[in-house]
């Protein structure tokens, strides 16, 4: 169905130099104010968002901005895909079992040096291109978080844990040897 935003971000912006905060003062002081980007942050000197419902905002946007916050995932991620909109997420950005799975069909990727264009570009991809992110969302949507009760999917997810957590640690182990020869 047609949604009233082409893209959408509520948050809040702190004053610390992490880069996943910048991502947000772009989209806050650069995006046009225009009728079909919605921007609501929270910050030093305006202590309430507008009162619009972040389910509403979400349900209401084709493209969702999900910059992280503390670190490079995004909560806003997961939301996003619930609510059949195309996650945006920056270059930094680690997708759940990300390289296991594919998720080039689905989200949309920005530099940090095209985060101020964000808008223009979404407005860009053509109509086909868009219902065909929605479908591989879903999809990915439906097979990981929705169906994940579905013993095939909980194995290949333990498989991939487990195949991460075995290299972290033999890392580890690789990075005590090299100390302690040296």
């Amino acid at each position: 169905r047609p949604r009233r935003y082409i893209v959408s971000f509520k948050g809040s912006i702190r004053a610390w130099e992490n880069m996943y905060w910048q991502h947000r003062w772009l989209a806050a002081e650069y995006w046009e104010n225009a009728n079909d980007v919605l921007v609501d942050v929270k910050c030093n000197g305006r202590p309430n968002y507008r009162n619009d419902d972040y389910g509403s905002i979400l349900l209401n946007s084709t493209f969702v901005f999900c910059p992280g916050g503390g670190s490079v995932m995004s909560f806003r991620f997961g939301k996003a895909l619930e609510a059949g909109a195309i996650p945006v997420v920056t270059s930094t950005f680690l997708p759940p079992l990300y390289p296991d799975v594919d998720w080039s069909a689905c989200l949309v990727r920005v530099s940090d040096a095209r985060i101020v264009d964000l808008p223009r570009m979404l407005r860009s991809i053509s109509l086909p291109e868009v219902r065909s992110r929605q479908r591989s969302c879903l999809r990915l949507h439906t097979l990981l978080f929705v169906d994940n009760l579905n013993q095939k999917h909980m194995e290949m997810a333990l498989r991939v844990w487990n195949s991460r957590i075995t290299a972290a640690l033999t890392m580890d182990n690789d990075i005590r040897k090299l100390v302690a020869a040296s």
